[in-house]
């Protein structure tokens, strides 16, 4: 019953949030990666994060559309990008997998702040051993094995 319970609020919750995480997001989780290029893109509709131009995550212009967009952006260290225009960025499959829990957390629960802060956090520290590690000086080379 409470499994159910947690299923109809999350169905409720996506309603008004808006947000769009697709199929092809779990396949990409599903191997571990070093290096995974994606590129956020800001059009009239709102946010989408691609990979190899297939749609990972969309947020619309509601509020709660854009509050996930922005903390999205945080999350992966980038700057929203101006309207029809894309940044671009690589990052491990862990944050990926942060990211989307970033975007899927409901914000209008008790407790949604400190969890995002957690979670926040937690990218920053994944971003931070990135940086230092031997394998980050070659960032922008092909990892083995990766398609793009």
């Amino acid at each position: 019953m409470l499994f159910y319970k947690r299923f109809e609020a999350r169905q409720e919750m996506s309603k008004t949030k808006k947000i769009y995480v697709s199929e092809y997001t779990e396949e990409i989780l599903s191997v571990p990666k070093a290096h995974i290029k994606l590129e956020l893109l800001q059009d009239s509709t709102g946010l989408k994060l691609t990979h190899n131009q297939q749609l990972l995550i969309s947020t619309d212009l509601s509020i709660e559309g854009m509050k996930a967009g922005i903390l999205m952006s945080l999350a992966l260290g980038i700057d929203l990008p101006p309207e029809n225009q894309t940044v671009r960025v690589n990052v491990t499959s862990g944050i990926l997998h942060k990211v989307i829990s970033v975007v899927s957390v409901d914000f209008d629960t008790e407790g949604a702040d400190q969890v995002l802060q957690a979670l926040l956090e937690e990218i920053d520290t994944m971003q931070a051993v990135a940086r230092t590690s031997p394998s980050s000086h070659s960032s922008n080379k092909k990892a083995p094995g990766d398609a793009g």
